[in-house]
């Protein structure tokens, strides 16, 4: 039987409208090649041109024997000679096929001379050993217009996923340069990579070599606790697999996969599919990264997924090293700032602890403006160093048990330039450096070192102004008594719009009526409410 001129285009215009994905595409030719030639079953081969090697698609009635047999023809160089030829050939006969008196014909997918696309095995009966000229042209004629819209696809597919990727890694160095904490880095990584992968759940695990198991670090989509909930070992059950072989691992049905049969290390819930990568840098394993469907994903997890993964994941483990380290980096600083603060509170005996708890008012204020991480690790470290430069000055006018004259008034005032001077030379805290320096303005502009007035003078200073302002009334001096809690609260607000700024007044006001309950105040302050319409005021004005 002869294929018709008619059902050549209608198979054209078919094969258009599909768009070239290769297993339907090829379907399509292969119901068309039933009106020349008798087969039974068939399996389909594209060329991956990262992996520059053929991976298998799709198979139809085509035991894994003869796929395993046509693996051994690639690998000694048949299927590329094959193509080169670029005419559908028989294969050599074949001991396993012999025996069913059948033959396979390769049907090489190519673009011009060299671009390999793709090739088609079908399985025929013995006496389909030749075919007349014309067949074997309008075959030929068929396979390349079919190979030009697959090719067309994969150059389409392999384009949207590079800018896909360039969308995803951009995002990702977005997080990494917003100074997040690592959780908040994670998160937005592996919605990515669902996206990506159109998968349901996401999670990370750490490494954990003291306990000796994955512990859960970060999930979406499914509660973290549920997570928690499973038992994730170094020893056993598919993370242990990648894990400890680093290598990536992809299940098309975890529960028939025998490997990982009764390990019990999924409890709560189970996965139907998944595809999992390792955290590592050289012999340093992280954790693993893990995406998965608890009903069937069609398609499967593909090469393109996996690819994809594995850029990702050397991605995320360099940035997860790097926070890791800059975590240590930065306790280890820390220390050493306590060890500063320390320095001086022992020239003043009467502020001890001072800084810590300023910083931490201070930080209470930040959470409720929303300031971004950079601002509040500025708080954290300069907060406590904003009286370093009291070790400039005299124990004696540090420690003097009555009230300061004039001019030694004048000398305690020059303990923010001291303390900028101390610590501009650290690069890393040049952002808070103003924190330090500003500290002792007033919101008249009649505060020092330089009299700036208003939001003349830098948030973080006026944030800590006000916080050590409170910290100062209820600590004990040796000339006067520490305030009550109410009492620094009245001063505060007399304070408001003179030596504070206004808004976080009001905000640090709040904080402390709902730290220390005091119902004298609840009738001034509406919390909620205040609370809300404080920040929205305070968004309006950084807008300006």
């Amino acid at each position: 039987m002869m294929i018709k001129k008619d059902e050549i285009l209608q198979y054209l215009q078919e094969i258009n409208f599909l768009g070239g994905e290769p297993g339907k595409t090829c379907e399509k030719l292969l119901h068309l090649f039933r009106k020349v030639i008798d087969y039974e079953g068939w399996v389909i081969f594209i060329f991956n041109d990262n992996l520059e090697q053929f991976e298998l698609v799709k198979a139809h009635n085509f035991h894994h024997k003869y796929i395993e047999e046509i693996e051994g023809l690639m690998e000694e160089g048949v299927v590329d000679w094959i193509l080169d030829k670029g005419v559908p050939t028989f294969l050599p006969s074949q001991e396993s096929i012999d025996v069913l008196q059948k033959r396979l014909l390769a049907v090489p997918f190519k673009v011009g001379k060299n671009r390999k696309v793709g090739i088609v095995f079908v399985l025929c009966s013995e006496n389909q050993s030749f075919f007349e000229e014309s067949i074997l042209k309008l075959l030929t004629f068929l396979a390349g217009q079919t190979a030009l819209i697959i090719d067309n696809y994969l150059l389409s597919r392999r384009l949207s996923r590079q800018r896909e990727e360039q969308y995803i890694f951009s995002k990702v160095y977005e997080g990494v340069e917003s100074n997040k904490e690592l959780k908040d880095i994670l998160e937005p990584i592996l919605k990515l990579a669902l996206m990506a992968t159109q998968s349901q759940f996401g999670f990370l695990l750490k490494v954990d070599q003291r306990r000796e198991k994955l512990s859960p670090w970060v999930s979406l989509n499914i509660p973290l606790s549920k997570i928690k909930g499973c038992h994730f070992s170094l020893n056993k059950g598919a993370m242990s697999y990648v894990i400890s072989t680093g290598k990536p691992l992809i299940v098309d049905d975890y529960d028939k996969d025998i490997r990982f049969k009764n390990c019990g290390e999924f409890n709560g819930f189970k996965p139907k599919n998944l595809i999992s990568v390792p955290l590592k840098i050289r012999k340093d394993k992280l954790g693993v990264l893990t995406l998965c469907d608890t009903v069937e994903k069609k398609p499967f997890y593909t090469r393109d997924d996996l690819n994809f993964l594995l850029v990702m994941a050397s991605y995320t483990t360099v940035i997860i090293k790097n926070k890791l380290l800059y975590n240590d980096l930065r306790k280890s600083f820390l220390s050493t700032i306590e060890a500063l603060v320390q320095a001086i509170e022992a020239k003043d005996s009467y502020t001890s602890g001072h800084s810590r708890r300023v910083t931490k008012y201070s930080l209470e204020i930040g959470r409720y403006l929303g300031l971004s991480s950079k601002e509040m690790e500025m708080i954290r470290f300069c907060g406590l160093l904003h009286d370093i430069g009291k070790i400039g000055i005299s124990d004696n006018l540090l420690n003097k048990p009555s009230g300061l004259s004039k001019r030694e008034y004048e000398i305690i005032k020059k303990h923010p330039v001291i303390g900028k001077r101390i610590v501009e030379k650290v690069k890393f805290l040049k952002e808070g450096l103003a924190l330090i320096y500003h500290h002792h303005e007033r919101y008249d502009g009649k505060g020092y070192p330089d009299g700036l007035k208003g939001e003349e003078i830098p948030l973080l200073a006026r944030i800590l102004s006000v916080a050590d302002a409170f910290d100062a009334m209820v600590s004990e001096r040796p000339y006067r008594r520490a305030l009550t809690v109410q009492e620094a609260i009245k001063e505060l607000i007399n304070g408001s719009g003179t030596q504070f700024d206004p808004l976080i007044t009001r905000i640090f006001c709040l904080i402390l009526k709902r730290k220390f309950q005091s119902k004298k105040f609840s009738a001034k302050f509406d919390r909620e409410k205040l609370f809300g319409k404080l920040k929205e005021k305070f968004r309006k004005r950084v807008q300006k």
